[in-house]
């Protein structure tokens, strides 16, 4: 059994963990209740999240060789919580054809991504377990991860853009949204 040392930094994960276990429960049974694809996108966000902050917790928490275990993991997790916001900011306030290619594009690359960092999970799982090495991220996976990460704003600005008709300047439909879709 490994110990955990409660530091600063874990309990600040910790607190993050609580707050997005309660939101997540309140999404699934929500969910229960109300099945739409927004509510299920956005359930689908906050689970991963969720693990994503638990393994923060015991990254924070562990000691160094114990701590290599959900740190390896967290990465995955990430990706897979990125593919579903992205995917839920193009189906929210409702689904636009002309993003059809747009949304097609990024869910793609962040699905790629999201398999790279699966594949890359698990090697380095096999190569600490059977062999008791452990590997650094390549320098290009430290790069791509914001680049992915980018897509979010991204995907959310051309939504709200989107959402408002108004022959106006881009800038102007931001900073006074029309409509019910484009105030979100």
């Amino acid at each position: 059994m490994f110990q955990l040392f409660l530091t600063p930094a874990s309990i600040s994960y910790l607190t993050q963990f609580i707050l997005s276990l309660a939101i997540t429960l309140f999404l699934i049974n929500r969910l229960r209740s109300r099945r739409t694809r927004s509510l299920f996108l956005l359930t689908a966000f906050f689970v991963p999240m969720t693990a994503l902050t638990g393994l923060m917790v015991l990254d924070a928490a562990l000691l160094p060789f114990p701590r290599v275990l959900p740190a390896y993991a967290e990465n995955t997790v990430l990706a897979l919580a990125l593919v579903a916001i992205i995917w839920f900011a193009y189906q929210f306030p409702e689904r636009y054809p002309q993003r059809k290619w747009e949304m097609r594009i990024l869910l793609t690359l962040s699905m790629i991504f999201l398999l790279w960092e699966a594949v890359f999970m698990v090697y380095r799982y096999v190569s600490l377990f059977r062999d008791g090495n452990v590997f650094n991220r390549f320098p290009l996976d430290a790069y791509s991860l914001p680049v992915v990460v980018l897509f979010v704003p991204v995907a959310f600005l051309r939504q709200a853009l989107a959402a408002d008709p108004r022959p106006v300047a881009w800038w102007r439909k931001l900073w006074q949204p029309e409509g019910k879709g484009a105030r979100g």
